[in-house]
Order: structure tokens, then sequence, then C-alpha cells
């Protein structure tokens, strides 16, 4: 069972957005921004130090800057092309349907015993928090995922090779052979720690790059298993039970970066691969589509009508606003 800190699952969890060209152009905006600002501020009129209007020239000085380096970014854009923050692959995100089929031994689900190729289960009670107000804190949560295949009756079967996003709601469950199995997962488990609600932060940003980034080839299955340090020993009996799988032979849509056969994360993803069962599900795997970023590392030149829309909007107002703060 793998183990990793929060700062780097934040690192892995948002690398597409780590980029040098990404902090140059963001410090060259504000560069911008206080040489437009303290420009505008030297040449306006000299006023008494007691003036009521001061703070008022002041803001007007600052938005007005910030306004004009944003036109002088559209410009600069026009002149020098920009270049990608991630160099895209190129290849298409695409939604296919078919069948799971697990290649090799198929997981077993640990509260349902349901054999499958990726799960996700929570371990929740109320916690009291103030005011007579309540709210539901996990307690324990495990995930897994296997190298499958998907089946399809209108083509060859395409392959997935990283841990699976299930788009599906966790169903409840209210058994006593799932409370028997509960009980045995937790006993027999061990579990990675965090705490409270800064831990289930820590909690998401780790699956979310394990699932971002992380292979999983045949014959070695992807699992993690947490622990809420806060809360301490706690009755199963009394907890709610949530679980959601991706059940061998399930009928199901997929989505993610199609490479050949194979559903891959090139640099630019933003989203994992995308796993659905039901028809709540499938709508949702339309929902926040991958930036789009172009092919390639090839320069990219905004196109004249773009820059000539934000010089006119940005700089009129930013030019506005700084003739208002001279007249006041």
């Amino acid at each position: 069972m793998s183990s990793m800190a929060p700062p780097d699952d934040f690192k892995r969890a948002f690398k597409p957005l780590h980029n040098r060209r990404l902090g140059m152009g963001c410090l060259s905006t504000v560069l911008a921004w206080a040489v437009f600002a303290i420009g505008l501020w030297v040449t306006l009129p000299p006023k008494s130090p007691h003036y009521e209007l001061g703070p008022i020239r002041t803001g007007l000085v600052v938005v007005s800057g910030a306004l004009l380096a944003v036109a002088a970014a559209s410009l600069w854009g026009l002149v020098f092309p920009y270049r990608p923050l991630s160099p895209g692959s190129g290849l298409p995100r695409v939604s296919r349907h078919g069948r799971v089929v697990a290649d090799g031994e198929p997981l077993r689900s640990p509260f349902s015993g349901t054999p499958c190729v990726a799960y996700c289960c929570v371990l929740s009670r109320r916690h009291r928090i103030s005011n007579g107000r309540w709210i539901m804190e996990w307690v324990h949560v495990g995930a897994g995922s296997m190298a499958w295949s998907l089946s399809r009756t209108d083509g060859p079967p395409l392959t997935v090779r990283t841990v699976t996003l299930i788009v599906d709601e966790a169903l409840q469950l209210e058994d006593a052979a799932v409370l028997a199995r509960i009980r045995h997962w937790v006993d027999t488990t061990v579990f990675e720690p965090r705490s409270g609600a800064l831990g289930g932060m820590a909690l998401s940003m780790a699956l979310l790059a394990d699932m971002k980034d992380m292979d999983v080839p045949e014959g070695r299955p992807y699992r993690r298993d947490w622990r809420n340090t806060r809360d301490g020993e706690a009755d199963v009996q009394q907890m709610r039970w949530h679980e959601a799988v991706l059940p061998v032979g399930a009928d199901v849509t997929v989505t993610g970066h199609l490479s050949g056969s194979t559903f891959v994360l090139p640099p630019e993803a933003i989203e994992p691969i995308r796993a659905a069962c039901t028809a709540d599900g499938r709508a949702a795997l339309d929902i926040g589509p991958d930036q789009l970023i172009p092919a390639g590392d090839a320069p990219q030149q905004a196109t004249l009508g773009q820059v000539l829309v934000a010089v006119l909007l940005f700089g009129g107002l930013g030019g506005g606003l700084a003739l208002l703060a001279r007249v006041i």
C-alpha cells in the first residue's frame, strides 16, 4: 500500500498548473500593473494631504492600472505568440460504451463483496459541531482499482490501466452480512491516518492525484485505505455504510483520452478516467470537460478580433478611470 504526504498529492493532482511559463506570465502582468499604477499616480495633479477624496483617487489609480495592464498583455499576445501551459498530446477525449471485463482475478468490494474492477467505500457518522447542528464526518475510507477492459460489440476491446473514478453515487448499505464484512475490513486493514476536516481534503487530493498519474498494470491492483484520527474508536454498527462499485459484467460508459485501444492520461488532462453505470452517472460524465489546450507545443497567436475587444474594453475602462482620478 502506497503512502504519500499531502503536499506531494497536491502537486501531482494539479501538475498541469505548475508551469514556469504560467508563473512568468503572472509576474509580467503584476509588474505591468505596478508600472501603470505608479505612472498614473505621479502624473496626477497634486492635492493637499488632507484632501477628502484622496482614498478614492488612490483606488481609481490602482484599478485603472490593473485594467491597462490587461489591455497591454492582450497587445503583447498579438505581437508575440504564446505557448500552451502544457504541451498538448492531441489525443481525443471520447466516451465509449461497453461491458466491464476484469483483466485477471476481479477485486471484491469490502462492504458488499461484489466482484468488481473498482470500488470506493466510506464509513461515516454524525458529528455534532455547535448550536445543536450535526454533520456527517467520514471515519474510514477505502478505494481500489485494477486493470480492466471495455468489451464492445461495435469495435475492439479498450483497456484501462489507471485508477478509475466511479461517477455513480455511492449506495447506502444495510445488511447483517455487510456488517460482518465491514468489521472484518476494519479489523484487518492497515489504514493511513488523516486528521479531521483537513484530513478529508488531503484524502480527496490523494485520490485525485492517484487517479491522474498512477499506472495500474495487470496483476498489480491499486489500493489505499484511510482512517480519521480525530474520530477515535467508533462502533461500526452506529455508522453509515456507503459504497460505489464498478461491477464485472456491468454495462458502462467510460470517458477519457483514447490512444489507440487504451484510455490514457496525457499531461494536459484535467480529469481522470471516469466511468458510470447508472443513467444519472452517465449524465454527469458530460459535466466539467477537460481544459481545451492546443495540440503540440507550437506557438498560439491570439486573433486580431480578440485583441481588439480586450483592448477596447479594458483599455477604455482603465483610461476612463484614470481620467476620473485626474478631475476629482
